[in-house]
């Protein structure tokens, strides 16, 4: 399946981060079950584009976990192993997706 991935300039310039490998694990957090909850599988590509901005990069997924009904001690377990965004903007969240990125490209 193929998923596009909008992100934030506010928080870095991630794509060049995913690019040079230095990002390995996408996440995407949410208080509800939307996208990308139960769609992201092994092997999927993910096309990824800054907001309001064309796709310019392409990497596949090499590993999926979902965390849900999460609480602010399941969400700092989680954050101690992967510390991918601040606890306080996460801490509230009640399901986390990660997705392991391979072979990131520019296109």
């Amino acid at each position: 399946m193929i998923h596009v991935a909008i992100m934030n300039k506010r928080f870095g310039d991630l794509i060049d981060k995913i690019l040079s490998g230095e990002k390995e694990v996408e996440s995407r957090w949410s208080k509800n079950k939307i996208a990308p909850w139960g769609r992201v599988k092994c092997n999927d590509r993910i096309y990824f584009k800054n907001s309001g901005e064309p796709v310019i990069a392409v990497a596949s997924v090499s590993k999926v976990l979902q965390f849900e009904n999460l609480d602010p001690v399941k969400v700092r377990r989680i954050l101690t192993k992967w510390p991918l965004v601040d606890y306080e903007w996460a801490k509230n969240k009640k399901y986390c997706v990660l997705m392991w990125l391979k072979n990131p490209k520019k296109i």
